[in-house]
């Protein structure tokens, strides 16, 4: 809901553990030219569906050229800049 009322700005978005991409299927509706998504995931089968998506689903495949997936416990990623949407996706246990 929040990236829906976003302003003309490009924006950053950190999307952490999204298994799948249930909510990366809703980011990606929502992105831009100049944006950027990174994808913070460390399960290599997930990992795989995610770059499957990007690499063959059309609203997917519009994101890809400014999305990054990063195959990372979260715990060691390393942002380079701040972001201004974090959505997160890691289970309550991981903490």
């Amino acid at each position: 809901r929040h990236l829906r009322r976003r302003g003309p700005a490009p924006i950053r978005v950190l999307d952490c553990g999204p298994g799948t991409g249930a909510f990366t299927d809703r980011i990606v509706d929502q992105l831009r030219p100049g944006d950027r998504l990174d994808v913070v995931e460390i399960n290599d089968s997930f990992v795989r569906v995610l770059q499957r998506r990007f690499a063959t689903e059309p609203r997917w495949q519009a994101a890809s050229t400014f999305t990054t997936i990063h195959e990372v416990p979260f715990q060691y990623f390393d942002a380079a800049e701040p972001y201004d949407f974090i959505i997160s996706s890691l289970p309550h246990s991981n903490f």
